[in-house]
């Protein structure tokens, strides 16, 4: 839209006017901590494979998470131990790393691989991280 505008096209040579009381809200899922597991879902994967989780600092900080701890990640029925980091360096290449990314969301990768090539999940699939 921006570049029709850009170029000199008026908005409604762009497309039909929408009424904001007929856009429908789709439901936000949260995460959550229980039992010592903090439980979310996945609202990414990239083109890398690194998988975008809704788990946040709040709920690390609920189950005493720190850098340089090992947490296990469960997606569908494969579970992985995970080195707790702030960026992908902060493991060899080829080894599991998860962090607190900038936009307060859990990612889960592989330095230099493809993370869900081995858990082989998708968009809202549940997610259990335990210390």
């Amino acid at each position: 839209m921006a570049a029709h505008i850009a170029s000199g096209d008026s908005v409604s040579e762009v497309g039909p006017e929408l009424n904001p009381k007929d856009l429908v809200m789709l439901p936000i899922k949260k995460s959550k901590v229980e039992n010592k597991t903090a439980i979310g879902y996945v609202v990414y994967i990239n083109q890398y494979g690194n998988i975008i989780v809704n788990i946040t600092q709040d709920d690390f900080d609920a189950l005493g998470i720190k850098l340089g701890d090992y947490v296990n990640v469960k997606i569908g029925d494969k579970t992985q131990k995970i080195t707790v980091g702030t960026t992908y360096g902060d493991v060899p290449e080829g080894d599991w790393v998860c962090f607190i990314a900038c936009n307060d969301v859990l990612e889960i990768a592989v330095n230099w691989g493809n993370a869900n090539e081995f858990f082989q999940t998708e968009l809202n699939s549940i997610v259990e991280l335990k210390k």
